[in-house]
């Protein structure tokens, strides 16, 4: 049992350090450790529906899952622990190294920061798409006309609600079109 509590802890800190823009962002780097190493791809499935449903970041309701689901009440603790704890300690690093830095190299580091979140955030869209549009040209589709509305039309991309609507919207369009 102690061998699974220090699989989960060194794996869920890794997955805590690694994911920059947000738990949907570690979607897809949670869905490389946990399957099928810890879980199937139905429990991960159900992993990310449920946390969709419940109050509080998806993954700690994954890490408190899928310990408690391993290791039972210990399990779900440590690996709890362990993904909050993985950005707290770069947070404290990586203002340590912002406040030595110097104007200019500050801005350019959080310039670097913001296509790895993108890219990120580009994969975790990957599964959910994949799973509505099983050939993938509706996904593709649907990926590309977002992006060239939100260049196109700038008020899309910077008003969450439109860009949310116009989203669903044109997924529903090409749903009905692919079928």
């Amino acid at each position: 049992m102690l061998d699974v509590i220090i699989d989960l802890v060194v794996m869920f800190y890794q997955i805590g350090i690694c994911a920059f823009g947000g738990g949907l962002a570690a979607l897809s780097l949670m869905q490389y450790h946990l399957v099928p190493a810890f879980i199937t791809q139905a429990q991960f499935d159900q992993i990310v529906a449920v946390s969709q449903l419940t109050p509080g970041p998806i993954a700690i309701n994954a890490a408190t899952y899928v310990g408690s689901l391993r290791a039972g009440v210990l399990g779900a603790a440590a690996a709890t622990l362990s993904l909050s704890s993985a950005p707290v300690t770069g947070l404290i690093i990586t203002c340590a190294a912002l406040k030595k830095m110097t104007q200019e190299q500050s801005v350019l580091f959080k310039k670097t920061l913001k296509p790895v979140a993108a890219g990120l955030l580009t994969l975790a869209l990957i599964p959910p798409l994949r799973a509505t549009y099983q050939n993938g040209y509706g996904a593709a589709a649907l990926y590309v006309i977002t992006l060239i509305a939100m260049v196109r039309f700038p008020v899309i991309k910077k008003n969450t609600f439109l860009l949310m609507f116009t989203v669903g919207l044109l997924g529903s369009l090409i749903t009905i079109a692919i079928k």
